[in-house]
């Protein structure tokens, strides 16, 4: 396949956007809006097509692909929004709180507040008893038994210091949703956290622990991780640097293009890029795991493709 069996459907979509914008300007912009999604996803699966049969110049595709990634939609189904103006997060959609505690708070968010429990207080040193004074017999028998047995004679009983009490760390809250996510994606979560919070997870998984899938962790002292966990191992395979911990709510976006490209933003700051495509199956749904502290999820919205 060369170059210009592409060259149609390019020029078409260039007349298009040229044509579109010379209409007025809210006129028909839903139809129109509609006939331009509907000729990039039709490009898009051309290259995916020319793709396997390598059909053409690599470069030449990426290029096709990044020009319908920027006039039309690439995650165009709403898979999910949740906003919690109901004030319930049990019914549509469901939340299972896997451990820990979550609550609507006052401002309607899921709320949750993770707290380390308190070192146990040391116990007081029993008293010393005051030192037994030797009989002649007692200091005899000592005497030959060092005699007898010269490695022992020496020795000395001596008491282990007490150790000092460690406070056990904050057992982790999680709740998430059982719906099913495209492998492709755009998430948008509303966050707010405390100065003590941390970590925080917001996760896709697939499976029912949840344990596999993509993990975007922040902590506080490590910044912003993208995790790649699979069944063997837990590899990071992005980061960057941004504050979440000030009590402000904060938008974090977080999308995964069909070539596996994934861009995280936080309030419309780009954090980290990355590509992989170490899963290709979609993924079962949302986790949301605090590590210690209050969090708020303020709203969550999720779109994804066909």
């Amino acid at each position: 396949m060369r170059y210009y069996i592409f060259a149609p459907l390019i020029i078409g979509m260039w007349v298009f956007a040229a044509d579109a914008a010379d209409k007025p300007r809210y006129g028909t912009w839903k139809t129109e809006q509609n006939q331009l999604q509907t000729m990039t996803e039709e490009l898009r699966r051309l290259v995916d097509e020319a793709t396997r049969a390598r059909a053409a110049d690599p470069q030449f595709l990426n290029d096709l692909r990044a020009l319908a990634n920027r006039y039309g939609n690439p995650w165009p189904i709403a898979l999910l929004n949740e906003d919690f103006s109901d004030g319930n997060f049990t019914l549509n959609p469901v939340w299972t709180v896997a451990t820990g505690r979550f609550e609507m708070d006052w401002q309607g968010g899921l709320h949750s507040n993770v707290i380390a429990p308190k070192a146990p207080v040391a116990a007081r040193p029993a008293p010393e008893q005051p030192a037994r004074r030797e009989r002649g017999e007692d200091i005899a028998l000592r005497l030959l038994g060092q005699i007898l047995n010269p490695k022992q004679g020496g020795s000395q009983e001596t008491s282990a210091p007490a150790s000092t009490p460690v406070a056990q760390p904050a057992t982790p809250a999680e709740a998430f949703l059982n719906e099913p996510i495209s492998n492709a994606f755009s998430l948008t979560a509303t966050i707010a956290m405390d100065a003590s919070a941390g970590p925080l997870t917001l996760a896709v998984f697939q499976g029912q622990r949840r344990t596999i899938g993509y993990f975007l962790v922040y902590d506080a002292i490590e910044g912003l991780q993208l995790q790649r966990r699979g069944s063997r191992d837990t590899r990071v395979i992005a980061a960057g640097t941004t504050t979440l911990t000030d009590g402000a709510n904060h938008v974090v976006k977080w999308t995964r293009a069909r070539d596996g490209e994934m861009i995280v933003f936080v309030d419309d700051a780009e954090i980290m890029r990355v590509a992989d495509s170490s899963f290709r199956d979609s993924w079962a749904g949302v986790a949301l795991v605090n590590g210690g502290g209050a969090v708020t999820l303020r709203a969550l919205t999720v779109y994804g493709t066909r």
